[in-house]
């Protein structure tokens, strides 16, 4: 099977990295990180754990949608706290929406040819576009002018990943990308994070249950420690 091409991120160093260093943060009765520094370098890291170990958290932390209360985040230099809206822009996140919310807040009547167009700034009939590839890829053709909001959970979460693996920024953080795909489409996906394990163009960072397969040793792992 081949896989869909992404774009090499625009601005980004042929090694991009993202250096958290003494990260504090906890929910009341449940801390999760104390002091936690890791580097995550450019290519594929697997964080593994088990479930309420915080690998959402993290997430959402090093995309820069949750503060810590104490710590430093840096992506190439860019300071997420002093520069937080171009340390955010740098990052693509993805993580499932609830049934009826976009996954950035916008209108959920926007359709799923919009909101593709919008975040990655090209559409599936664009030449030379790898968003048709994708679309193609992942079985969407017909879904592409349907609004978000009367598309299947399935669907949905096809487009919001393939916006995210298609924006063109530094890093991306995906949260279970496999989770509610269909075989053909998990394949896809598991082809496209082999190909980025390789590649070192952009740092990939995935929270998942299932196992990532065909990385091999290229992939970095990193397992959280249980909480409690």
């Amino acid at each position: 099977m081949t896989t869909p091409a992404g774009p090499l991120p625009a601005g980004a160093s042929p090694a991009p990295i993202l250096r958290v260093s003494a990260l504090c943060f906890g929910y009341p009765q449940q801390p999760l990180f104390d002091h936690w520094s890791h580097d995550f370098p450019a290519g594929l890291t697997w964080i593994e754990g088990d479930n309420g170990c915080g690998k959402s958290t993290l997430l959402d932390l090093l995309a820069g949608i949750l503060a810590p209360t104490a710590g430093m985040r840096t992506l190439n230099g860019i300071d997420a706290d002093r520069q937080p809206a171009q340390y955010r822009d740098a990052i693509a996140r993805y993580a499932p929406a609830p049934p009826g919310e976009a996954p950035d807040g916008r209108d959920v009547q926007e359709s799923a040819r919009a909101m593709l167009r919008r975040v990655t700034g090209d559409g599936p009939d664009d030449a030379d576009s790898p968003v048709g590839g994708w679309v193609a890829a992942m079985g969407l053709a017909d879904f592409l002018d349907k609004p978000l909001a009367h598309l299947s959970k399935g669907s949905r979460r096809k487009v919001d990943l393939v916006a995210a693996i298609l924006r063109p920024t530094a890093a991306i953080v995906l949260d279970e990308p496999l989770a509610a795909l269909d075989l053909r489409s998990q394949s896809v996906v598991q082809a496209c994070l082999a190909q980025a394990a390789r590649q070192h163009r952009r740092i990939w960072i995935v929270a998942s249950h299932e196992a990532l397969t065909g990385a091999g040793d290229d992939v970095h792992r990193l397992r959280l420690p249980s909480v409690g």
